[in-house]
């Protein structure tokens, strides 16, 4: 299955703190930079698929990890826009199966997106309103974003499932509804930076083979394994 990642290129600076006090001085337990956004879909490294990354602007992300809450928080600084046009479109050839956008709230032109001959799926990053996102939202095939976000889309009544996840499990809304939600134990102490597109990633490869609600269990054993994998 080929995989086209589109998004910004993040530079991600990540501080891990056992545990976060704010308004105190807090001690990092540990320090590393790596590539994020898209990229944490190809390293999530998940058998059956090939990403190809086609990005367009960047960004620095500093992320702090809360080990005591396995929450995380990002202060970002935007380098370079975002910007697809038509020519970006000609790579996408005919044996694309999917295209995935990480973030499309972080895209600062997305319309030639929805000439996307391909299903799409798309990621979200912040609070911005869904219903600037309105055409897009409906032109995609699955979207994902964060529980905590769960809110933004209270208004929508589009038929594209909606996709949150959090520390918990999954919940599948569509129409402005909850249609399932698959529920699961926390794991504490795990460093989750970039757990939502690791999710993504598990999700996208079993989508077509087992449906939504499979899909969506498996994506939230294997996120798990991973992270814990990475945490040791």
């Amino acid at each position: 299955m080929k995989v086209v990642l589109l998004g910004k290129r993040y530079e991600d600076r990540i501080f891990t703190l056992n545990i976060l006090n704010v308004g105190e001085t807090n001690v990092c337990s540990s320090y590393k930079e790596r590539r994020g956004g898209a990229y944490n879909l190809v390293d999530a490294n998940v058998d059956g698929i090939d990403f190809v990354p086609i990005i367009r602007g960047s960004k620095a992300a500093f992320v702090i990890n809360d080990r005591a809450s396995s929450a995380r928080t990002s202060i970002v600084l935007n380098n370079e826009p975002s910007m697809y046009d038509s020519e970006d479109l000609k790579s996408l050839n005919d044996d694309c199966d999917w295209v995935h956008v990480s973030y499309i709230d972080d895209i600062e032109q997305y319309d030639v997106l929805l000439n996307i001959p391909h299903p799409i799926s798309i990621d979200f990053c912040t609070v911005k309103p869904r219903e600037e996102f309105i055409d897009i939202i409906k032109k995609a095939e699955i979207v994902f974003d964060s529980r905590e976000r769960r809110f933004l889309y209270s208004n929508l009544r589009i038929a594209t499932p909606i996709i949150l996840h959090d520390e918990n499990g999954t919940e599948i809304m569509q129409s402005g509804i909850t249609t399932a939600t698959i529920d699961m134990t926390p794991v504490d102490n795990l460093e989750v930076n970039g757990a939502g597109d690791v999710y993504a990633a598990n999700f996208i490869k079993n989508y077509k083979i087992y449906g939504i609600i499979k899909a969506a269990k498996i994506a939230m054993s294997n996120t798990t394994k991973f992270l814990i994998e990475r945490n040791p």
